[in-house]
């Protein structure tokens, strides 16, 4: 298990921290900011945080690569800007490398009700989107895995922390499964597509325990 809580400089680039890489080149790096995140039943953050928004440079932290099984993913996250979001887009995957992406978070804005939705997908689109909306300034709970040997992606919006493994938000299938997944990718992908977020809290593990597990506070 993996858990990354960005406990960095505040103001510098992600990809400048060891661990993370870029899987594209630009003057718009994701940045370490200041302060947590919080969601109720999970152990209060130490560390920092990232923000990103817009086009610009996708960071992306490598593991040992998983070639059975599933991979479970978890992070904390908080849309604070969808003015200039109009399009959806995702901002987030696990992958075999730097160009062979899995699994995919997507948001859609809602211009009737003024929130965005979330979704998930195996390519560059996807038509699996939560029915219900979220609004921005609200921190949630995103956890979503992918089997390698079946392709089959699940996603769950804010699950309670600590207990088993619930019933899926929301299920994609992908046709031709990845061999491996050996990385987890922020991906910044335009002005339109990406609204302004962070994210904190990031769990990577081959269980949902690993990245669900809940931490009682001591007096």
């Amino acid at each position: 298990p993996i858990i990354e809580q960005f406990d960095y400089t505040v103001g510098q680039n992600l990809v400048d921290q060891e661990l993370w890489k870029n899987a594209s080149d630009s003057s718009d790096e994701i940045l370490i900011a200041s302060g947590n995140l919080s969601y109720e039943g999970l152990a209060s953050d130490v560390g920092n945080s990232v923000s990103f928004d817009g086009v610009g440079s996708d960071s992306y932290l490598e593991f040992v690569p998983v070639t059975t099984g599933k991979v479970y993913a978890s992070f904390l996250m908080r849309v604070t800007d969808i003015s200039s979001f109009t399009t959806d887009g995702y901002f987030s995957s696990l992958i075999q490398n730097a160009t062979t992406f899995g699994p995919r978070i997507f948001l859609k804005p809602n211009d009737t009700t003024n929130d965005f939705e979330i979704g998930i997908g195996n390519g560059g689109s996807t038509s699996v989107y939560s029915s219900e909306g979220y609004a921005i300034n609200t921190d949630l709970f995103i956890v979503y895995s992918y089997d390698i040997t079946t392709g089959v992606a699940n996603l769950w919006i804010n699950p309670v922390a600590g207990e088993a493994e619930p019933t899926t938000t929301l299920t994609e299938t992908d046709a031709t499964p990845l061999d491996s997944v050996s990385a987890f990718l922020i991906r910044q992908d335009s002005a339109s597509e990406t609204p302004f977020m962070i994210m904190d809290e990031l769990k990577l593990g081959t269980s949902w325990e690993a990245v669900t597990e809940a931490t009682l506070s001591v007096a």
